[in-house]
């Protein structure tokens, strides 16, 4: 039961996240200088750094729990898809713009992207069978 009340509450956090990504663009992009406008942005800041830093923790959570050879497998997929992403942001960029490379921003974005696809599966879904059927690495 408590992982249901933990994957819908972080749906809920999401559901947030992405209304107040369509609200912030709306007032950068209308450059509005109301200070509760600018109160929104700041506020809508500081929830990004909270939303990336819970669900690091539920993850690394997650992590505690698996069993040897399920973390081998993920952590090489999240590698893989890491190299592979990182490989074609660089490749795009050297073809689009090859006087603006910037292999930081490449390896920001695949970082990101196989993050959020090697992962995503132990933030919104139940938890198959290698995962303990009490769910502890959830809420302690």
């Amino acid at each position: 039961m408590r992982t249901s009340k933990l994957q819908s509450f972080t749906k809920i956090l999401i559901a947030l996240l992405i209304i107040g990504t369509f609200i912030s663009m709306s007032i950068v992009y209308q450059d509005s200088n109301n200070i509760t406008a600018i109160n929104f942005v700041r506020g809508y800041v500081f929830f990004v750094c909270f939303m990336v830093l819970y669900i690091f923790i539920i993850v690394v959570r997650a992590f505690r729990s698996f069993r040897r050879e399920e973390l081998i497998k993920k952590s090489s997929r999240f590698f893989l898809r890491f190299f592979l992403f990182t490989l074609f942001v660089f490749s795009v960029n050297y073809i689009l713009k090859p006087d603006q490379i910037d292999f930081f921003r490449a390896s920001a974005i695949g970082f990101g992207s196989s993050f959020g696809l090697t992962y995503s599966e132990i933030i919104f879904f139940k938890p198959k069978s290698p995962l303990p059927r009490d769910n502890s690495y959830l809420i302690k």
